[in-house]
């Protein structure tokens, strides 16, 4: 059985799991709350990747703001949950080139 999300009109992709769903849905509003911190919008274009790059390089400063090791802590609790990040962007790359 397949299971789909959706949060703030986008489809998130197809889940096996409530938690699976959940957990991508969780993870999409964290990025778009330090989004919107920093850049005053719900979704900066390439957010998904300034925050990997941030996971991987530690804290910086975007946009108004800073992405903070508090965020990336989060972040990384977020992505666990998700069972990782790449398979939420998996997700959403396939919802963007079906439409």
């Amino acid at each position: 059985m397949s299971l789909t999300r959706v949060w703030q009109g986008d489809t998130l992709g197809a889940f096996t799991t409530d938690q699976e769903a959940d957990a991508a849905a969780s993870l999409a509003q964290l990025m778009s709350d330090i989004s919107e911190r920093c850049y005053y919008a719900g979704w900066e274009h390439g957010t998904e990747h300034v925050l990997w790059a941030a996971l991987r390089d530690g804290p910086r400063q975007w946009g108004v703001d800073a992405i903070r090791a508090e965020d990336l802590s989060l972040l990384q609790q977020a992505e666990r949950a998700m069972r990782g990040m790449d398979r939420l962007l998996r997700s959403w790359r396939e919802v963007l080139t079906a439409q």
